[in-house]
């Protein structure tokens, strides 16, 4: 089902229970029926978690099954500890089947904490214990600033340069509705760090009406937005600069495309022609662009006698259909819209 906004929701279809209920026991048998009793799905057990290995941006661990459960899905979630190194946050988690798993995209040289949560019908067990790993190092990603010459002798030279200012964020497009796009990227790593994200319409896809923007977002622990106010149906490409006294780095851009929604405006113009005295031939230019949000696939004409309050509707198929003859009226004054 597809909301005002786009949106779509879908229910997954139901399945086979994915194990036989426990205590199944007879308890009652004579010459013409036997009754079995049995128990319910208990909850999941706690499972135990262990690290396997690390790069300087993934953790992979593996878990065991709890001892005598029902498992459905784990539910595995990771923080980073901001008390050592930088103190920006980076959090997450995910949902899966298999006993093992390799989180990506995390931040070089830094503790992240790991749990494990398992559950089936019943509900979720326990959480595991806590998975503590470090992501390895890695080259920075950017040269320190102020480079300079401070002194020459005829046997030495003498540099003096400043810090390393901060990382290139990395931009990631999470979703996309009809008109929003929501963004996140990995910190820049620095003190005073602001964000400055700008957007335009990419007017070689569709329609050519330009729509652009830019928003700055001051606080380097922020490092999600949502763009809102979006045209419909619509390619976008998206830049981030990230910049603090010390300079400036910019992201590789990123294109996102806004879900279709209905039509925001009629076709124009539309023009009735009386054929007989109980027909009418309406005919109709095209929705402007930028309002038809997406293809047009049919049109619906509403008529009815005026003043009555009563309409009826037809309903014409086609993108390239901009008319149709309606029949069987009486002969008088008729409302078309």
């Amino acid at each position: 089902m597809e909301d005002s906004e786009g949106s779509t929701t879908a229910t997954t279809l139901t399945a086979a229970p994915s194990a036989p209920p426990p205590d199944v026991a007879v308890t009652d048998v004579n010459s013409s029926n036997i009754t079995v009793q049995w128990g319910s799905v208990p909850f999941p057990g706690q499972p135990t978690a262990s690290l396997d290995s690390t790069t300087a941006t993934t953790i992979s661990l593996s878990w065991s099954v709890p001892s005598g459960s029902v498992v459905t899905e784990y539910l595995i979630e990771w923080t980073r500890d901001t008390s050592v190194g930088c103190s920006d946050e980076d959090t997450g988690s995910t949902t899966i089947t298999a006993t093992s798993h390799t989180i990506p995209d995390l931040e070089e040289d830094s503790r992240y904490t790991i749990t494990v949560t398992a559950s089936n019908g019943a509900g979720s067990g326990p959480v595991s214990n806590t998975v503590t790993a470090m992501t390895g190092e890695a080259a920075p990603s950017a040269p320190p600033s102020d480079v300079t010459v401070t002194d020459v002798t005829s046997s030495t030279i003498t540099v003096q340069w400043g810090e390393v200012p901060f990382a290139v964020p990395v931009l990631t497009v999470d979703s996309t509705t009809a008109t929003s796009i929501s963004l996140s990227w990995t910190s820049a790593g620095s003190e005073g760090v602001m964000y400055e994200v700008e957007w335009q319409r990419d007017t070689s896809v569709g329609c050519t009406d330009e729509d652009t923007g830019s928003t700055t977002i001051t606080g380097g622990s922020m490092t999600s937005y949502n763009i809102t106010g979006l045209e419909e149906d619509s390619r976008y490409i998206v830049n981030m600069t990230a910049y603090n006294s010390l300079g400036n780095e910019r992201s590789e851009p990123v294109t996102a495309m806004t879900m279709i929604a209905a039509p925001s405006a009629p076709p124009s113009p539309v023009n009735a022609m009386v054929e007989s005295s109980t027909s009418i031939t309406v005919q109709w230019g095209e929705v402007p662009c930028i309002h038809q949000n997406g293809d047009i696939t049919g049109y619906s004409v509403q008529y009815g006698v005026m003043g009555s309050g009563n309409t009826e509707t037809m309903t014409v198929s086609g993108a390239s259909t901009t008319q149709t003859t309606i029949t069987g009226l009486n002969p008088i004054h008729y409302l078309l819209h």
